[in-house]
């Protein structure tokens, strides 16, 4: 029961749901999630953490990078909430705001690769 209050508190908090959102669509790093969400790093990470405690965000090191992606190894019952409550948050009006930020920053991601493989 412990666990799912934990993931229960993560999800009562927007900044959080954001997040969530977020990842669902990409893996991100910490400043990636600052500037779409215009949040500090001490906020984002403060969240990152929360999130990765209660199960719900893995992260892994790439280079100089810890970048965060949602954990697809989730109980069955967990992802459905999860899905719900990103769902939720996709028909919001900063929704429209924050996918235009991240598709920024999807594309400028994708070209440095480019440019660094030359």
């Amino acid at each position: 029961m412990e666990s799912l209050e934990k993931i229960f508190k993560a999800l009562g908090c927007a900044p959080r749901l954001w997040i969530l959102w977020l990842l669902k669509q990409h893996p991100l790093c910490v400043c990636e999630i600052m500037g779409i969400l215009e949040i500090t790093q001490t906020n984002a990470s403060r969240h990152l953490s929360y999130l990765k405690s209660a199960g719900l965000v893995k992260s892994e090191r790439q280079e100089q990078w810890v970048i965060y992606y949602l954990n697809e190894d989730l109980p069955p019952h967990i992802k459905q909430v999860v899905e719900c409550a990103t769902e939720a948050v996709s028909t919001l009006e900063e929704a429209k705001i924050y996918k235009e930020r991240l598709l920024k920053v999807v594309e400028d991601k994708s070209y440095r690769l480019k440019q660094k493989r030359r």
